[in-house]
């Protein structure tokens, strides 16, 4: 696991872990798939649109195949996660490039900067892969991408 501070926007920090799954053992795989489900089952029951998975398809993110899941913990406690598509040629000639499919936090521990920190920490492993990144940014990740300085293309 790789840790990180993270300072929300009223300056307190905050120390996460961040791990790839592929990186977890299966059963704390289990553990995160599981409530990750259950974060994003809880976002679709409250108007938000996202893409339902299942747990065990979350907690094989990456595991067999090159897709990417990061799980973001606090004191153990997973409390926010990214995914992306597994990398692909944009065009023949060009580098690979990946779509972050999802980044979700826990609701208590929203706006405090963890999400942003997540897909940061995503965007950082892919790219020590040689990827070039493409978000997919609905209305609420929006801002946490345009503030790692992604772009409309």
């Amino acid at each position: 696991m790789r840790k990180e501070l993270v300072k929300n926007r009223t300056g307190k920090t905050t120390e996460v872990s961040h791990a790839l799954m592929h990186e977890l053992s299966p059963d704390v795989r289990a553990e995160v798939g599981s409530a990750v489900a259950a974060m994003i089952m809880q976002t679709i029951e409250g108007g938000e649109t996202m893409i339902a998975v299942t747990p065990e398809e979350i907690a094989e993110r990456g595991v067999n195949d090159s897709s990417k899941g990061l799980a973001t913990f606090i004191d153990g406690e997973l409390v926010s996660y990214a995914s992306a598509t597994a990398p692909r040629p944009r065009r023949i000639d060009s580098v690979p490039m990946s779509e972050i499919g999802s980044v979700i936090t826990k609701e208590a521990y929203r706006g405090r900067g963890l999400a942003r920190a997540a897909m940061a920490a995503l965007v950082n492993e892919l790219a020590d892969e040689g990827v070039a990144s493409v978000v997919f940014a609905n209305g609420k990740s929006e801002p946490i991408a345009r503030s790692l300085g992604m772009r409309d293309a």
